[in-house]
């Protein structure tokens, strides 16, 4: 695929929802070679898994302000790990099996070109093309500046989630950032994923962010965001054709998340942990 000839203000990043819902980790500079190269698909159009994106060192450079040899290693490195990572699709199949699917099919570094070839496999392809609904997007330059290689992860969720707070079960969190068993104790998850991660986006993105811990006895169980998104709209690629029909589905998705988080949790969540206008529509429901 030829480079774009957009730049990095222009590019934007459009994932179906399904692939944003998943438990999958990247590090930084992976991160960073898959979302450019995302940023350069035609959302709208069918991707064929045959198309292959070419990324160089310059292009990285010129992304993130990287120079040096270490530009060169890096990217090598990367080639290398990128063949192995996955993609966990936490929505069951009919057996209630997970489904694990890979970012790329091939991948090759050129060291004579500083250049990087990948293909996505088609699992990934439809993930990211002919998307007409249910899908997320942002600007690349907005995640470019981030540090903790889970910053990205945490900043597609409040841009899929919407609205201007979410209460996320920590054992949810842990498995969207696939860290299940990394981090069990609380003090070290909140000092090296956690702190990292909202200080990235409070720093650099177009998102502001706080959060609070939400408690049983004296375990955290939960944490409660509260977050800004812009106003601004961001000359998206896509268009939805029905915003209505968007808002309206969103209201019943935010409505069925504080449901089931209060089944899951009952009176161990604080007084401000759901919004008091969706508590009384979960009264008037028989939810509550």
């Amino acid at each position: 695929m030829p480079h774009s000839l957009l730049t990095k203000e222009k590019l934007v990043v459009v994932k179906h929802n399904d692939l944003i819902d998943a438990a999958q980790q990247l590090s930084v500079i992976e991160s960073r070679i898959i979302l450019t190269c995302i940023s350069r698909i035609n959302s709208k159009e069918i991707l064929d898994p045959s198309v292959k994106f070419v990324l160089s060192v310059e292009d990285i450079k010129d992304l993130i302000g990287v120079s040096g040899k270490s530009s060169y290693e890096n990217l090598k490195d990367a080639a290398t790990r990128l063949y192995m990572r996955e993609v966990i699709l936490l929505k069951p199949s009919k057996r209630g099996t997970e489904r694990r699917i890979r970012w790329v099919s091939e991948i090759s570094y050129i060291p004579s070109e500083g250049v990087i070839e990948l293909f996505f496999t088609p699992s990934i392809s439809k993930l990211l093309s002919d998307i007409q609904k249910d899908f997320t997007q942002y600007k690349l330059e907005n995640v470019l500046g981030f540090k903790c290689s889970y910053s990205i992860r945490l900043y597609e969720l409040f841009k899929r989630w919407g609205g201007v707070g979410k209460l996320v079960c920590l054992e949810d969190l842990q498995d969207l950032l696939e860290l299940r068993g990394k981090y069990p104790r609380w003090n070290n998850f909140r000092q090296w994923v956690l702190a990292p991660m909202i200080k990235d986006i409070n720093a650099t993105s177009d998102v502001k962010v706080s959060w609070e811990p939400v408690f049983r006895g004296r375990k955290v169980i939960a944490i409660s965001f509260a977050y800004v998104l812009p106003k601004k709209k961001e000359n998206p690629k896509h268009e939805i054709k029905s915003s209505v029909r968007r808002t309206t589905e969103d209201k019943i998705d935010n409505l069925q998340h504080y449901a089931d988080m209060r089944k899951r949790f009952g009176n161990s969540l604080p007084a401000n942990a759901i919004p008091v206008e969706i508590i009384e529509k979960l009264k008037e429901q028989g939810r509550w």
